[in-house]
């Protein structure tokens, strides 16, 4: 827990928190349950049994890793090969826009994201990416406005991130789209399977963000803003 610093990812904690859900929910069961930290005092196989366990007991379809790091993901990756059980996706903080080092979404140090070597693995294993954060509260559509507030500053302003700005900014005109629908749409592009999560303030915002399902990049494009993740 965030809060009190003990885990609660376990077999008690895990089931009551997914029976209340159910509960609040009035429903019998869920489609995806998310482990939503690590609990590295236990083994990778024992937090896969629990998931199974839910399965099998009909109270969830899959379950998914949620801020794992990259060593534990691949020994849930080596014991889905064996088993062929484990998770079912995972969803860590990722965007084109990589954070400065040590920034973490609201200050919070249990979170992890997606740095290039896990890019890597996620483009040769093809696990499946359900990632947070996804629009890096809108900084592409005010890097270049002198709109940033000073969090975004601090957490993303730097020369790789203000590079990209800059190339999104120029791909804009010929996709007629913003520079903030193209840092989604790329990440719809990879060769794994991604679906980006982000936050909206309003409905209008929503609609904005949907119009990144119909970009379709051209594979010069991808290539180009691919090489940057």
């Amino acid at each position: 827990h965030v809060k009190t610093g003990k885990w609660r990812v376990d077999r008690e904690h895990l089931r009551q928190d997914l029976e209340e859900s159910l509960l609040t929910m009035g429903v019998d069961h869920v489609d995806m349950f998310w482990f939503h930290r690590d609990n590295t005092e236990k083994s990778v196989e024992e937090l896969i049994d629990i998931g199974e366990e839910l399965v099998r007991e009909g109270k969830t379809r899959y379950y998914g890793a949620s801020n794992f790091t990259l060593p534990r993901m691949k020994e849930a990756e080596a014991h889905r090969e064996k088993t062929g059980k484990g998770f079912r996706a995972l969803s860590n903080q990722w965007s084109l826009a990589y954070p400065n080092p040590g920034y973490k979404l609201n200050g919070d140090m249990s979170l992890e994201g997606i740095d290039s070597e896990y890019y890597r693995w996620l483009c040769e294993s093809g696990s499946t990416l359900v990632p947070y954060s996804s629009t890096a509260g809108g900084f592409f559509n005010k890097a270049l406005s002198g709109k940033l507030s000073d969090t975004l500053k601090g957490g993303y302003v730097n020369d790789r991130n203000m590079e990209l700005a800059h190339i999104l900014d120029g791909m804009a005109e010929k996709y007629e789209t913003s520079p903030l629908i193209l840092s989604v749409a790329i990440l719809m592009a990879q060769p794994f399977g991604a679906f980006p999560v982000t936050a909206v303030s309003s409905p209008e915002q929503l609609k904005e963000t949907l119009k990144a399902d119909a970009v379709k990049l051209d594979k010069e494009d991808i290539d180009a803003l691919s090489a940057y993740l």
